[in-house]
């Protein structure tokens, strides 16, 4: 198609001979829409034809023959690259970057243009520029978009790179606990208790992270625990933010009593910080308020491991110091007579006196 064919949507469709009309209306608001009046011959026809279109045209008895206009609801991340998306129809060269790339592959599956679809296969397997800068775009226009095919992109490029996310990463405060269930491959009907995930000390900040930032219909019991039971060490830095966690969703569980023991979490959090027994003496205001609100049970367990841990410090640095010790009694003591020799001669007793004792001193 030859350049001017790009521009006939944009033209005034009195002079490009409109003969149909694309109302799109963002998010089912009538008030937030925009009007695009294209031709059929370019939306049904060539390689780049859109089979909805296609089918639409060729049957007359829909709704929309009577006013030569389709009204079709986006989302607004849609809606925004609509544009971008008509003027590839028409005949305009690609060009997709990280910011339109899941909104073309919408708009290439909902409108079915097999071409574009094909086009933006090969951008994704072998142009994508995903990379842990942008990453977290990709996330979440597919989990606007519901995208399933670039969220799988997402899940498999994560997992690639899963020793470089770091808790203070963009896509750890934008993200849903199924995305790092789905990464980390946990599965909780096939989950085995006594399997852990790696490096499950930093794993505890992301999940602290991503549980932290979610809303009731985000975060069930279930969920929470399928990220935390593989955590096999805890971060004592979020111990009491995870145990807080469970509490919130053990209240909106349907037991009515508490449990007497504690759970494994608890179990693993009490571990955390008794570990960092000399961090708990540092506690803050607000930690101290938040190790008040843990039960008694998590308390006195945190207490008695707390002793035991500083009691074996204790223990390992009295061992230090008396190895220490013996070590300077077993030294044996150096000579100085040779210095004595160098420095006599022909002077008084009082100045080999007192040289002596200045190289004692040097030598020892």
């Amino acid at each position: 198609m030859d350049h001017s064919n790009r521009e006939k949507w944009r033209n005034d469709p009195t002079k490009s001979f409109s003969d149909w009309k694309i109302e799109i209306v963002v998010n089912d608001d009538s008030r937030c829409s925009r009007t695009y009046h294209v031709h059929k011959t370019f939306l049904a026809h060539g390689p780049r034809r859109s089979e909805y279109f296609a089918m639409l045209f060729h049957k007359e008895d829909y709704q929309e023959h009577q006013t030569n206009q389709s009204q079709i609801m986006l989302h607004p991340l849609a809606a925004e690259t609509f544009p971008t998306f008509l003027d590839y129809v028409y005949g305009s060269k690609l060009t997709v970057t990280a910011e339109t790339a899941t909104a073309l592959h919408h708009l290439a599956e909902y409108f079915q243009i097999r071409s574009l679809l094909s086009e933006l296969l090969g951008f994704f397997a072998f142009d994508s520029p995903m990379s842990m800068e942008n990453v977290h775009i990709y996330y979440l226009h597919a989990k606007y978009l519901c995208d399933v095919f670039v969220m799988g992109l997402v899940t498999s490029f994560l997992r690639t790179r899963i020793q470089a996310v770091l808790p203070t990463h963009p896509i750890v405060e934008h993200s849903d606990p199924q995305l790092w269930a789905n990464v980390c491959r946990l599965d909780p009907k096939k989950w085995n208790v006594g399997a852990t995930i790696d490096n499950s000390c930093k794993w505890s900040r992301i999940v602290a992270k991503v549980c932290t930032h979610q809303g009731e219909d985000t975060l069930d019991s279930e969920s929470f625990q399928t990220l935390t039971t593989p955590l096999a060490s805890i971060d004592p830095s979020v111990a009491l933010d995870l145990c807080k966690l469970e509490d919130r969703l053990y209240c909106k569980s349907d037991n009515d009593e508490a449990p007497s023991c504690l759970s494994l979490l608890q179990e693993r959090c009490v571990s955390a910080l008794s570990e960092d027994w000399k961090g708990l003496n540092g506690s803050d205001v607000k930690q101290v308020e938040n190790l008040m609100q843990r039960s008694p049970e998590f308390l006195v367990k945190l207490l008695i491991q707390s002793v035991k841990e500083a009691s074996q410090e204790v223990d390992r640095l009295s061992f230090e110091l008396d190895s220490c010790n013996k070590a300077v009694t077993e030294t044996p003591t150096r000579r100085a007579e040779p210095a004595i020799a160098k420095v006599s001669g022909k002077r008084g007793r009082d100045e080999d006196d007192g040289e002596y004792q200045r190289y004692y001193w040097e030598v020892w």
